[in-house]
């Protein structure tokens, strides 16, 4: 019950993210890329947009690869190297599954939440902690403070997380996120 709440604040926390960023608007949409399926609503922002493509290798309980576009983290930047330096009211938010979509890859429902607190953030470079959180898989929600991201100055980047259990069961998963940046 834990992880749902915490996942359920963690998105509000995104959805203001994007509200700030980019505007309110949004459209009805469905993207499928490498056999992913994206399905749901989308945030248009006001013309300002970049666009992430994301690739996923995850390991353990739940392994699954795959690849999908995120419309939404990029939403109100002008480009992807203002998306690299920006301290948004926030912090720093990294590409993740829609908010406001379910993303699955390799037939699971896949989420998570990649951020750096606004007071530790001084744009690209490294970064260590717990910038991934809220990492669900399917029916299983993991939590772990052992994961790194690097940023790029043009935007691109890559993510990993070592052993991070889930909550309810004894699943450990470990992977990989990167992504790269256009607009």
């Amino acid at each position: 019950m834990l992880g749902n709440q915490s996942r359920v604040l963690g998105l509000v926390c995104a959805a203001i993210g994007a509200a700030v960023l980019g505007g309110c608007s949004a459209s009805s949409s469905t993207n499928t890329t490498n056999g992913n399926t994206i399905a749901g609503s989308s945030s248009a922002g006001s013309g300002q947009s970049v666009t992430f493509n994301v690739q996923v290798n995850f390991t353990g309980t739940d392994a699954i690869q795959g690849s999908f576009a995120d419309h939404e983290t990029g939403s109100g930047f002008h480009s992807c190297a203002q998306y690299a330096s920006v301290n948004t009211p926030l912090g720093w938010l990294g590409p993740a599954p829609p908010t406001q979509a379910t993303t699955q890859i390799g037939g699971k429902t896949v989420s998570w939440l990649m951020g750096v607190p606004k007071a530790n953030f001084h744009g690209s470079g490294s970064y260590s902690g717990s910038v991934i959180s809220d990492l669900a898989i399917g029916s299983d929600d993991f939590t772990g403070s052992n994961s790194q991201v690097m940023l790029n100055s043009d935007g691109s980047g890559s993510a990993s997380f070592t052993s991070l259990s889930a909550f309810t069961s004894s699943a450990v998963d470990s992977g990989t996120i990167t992504w790269t940046c256009s607009g």
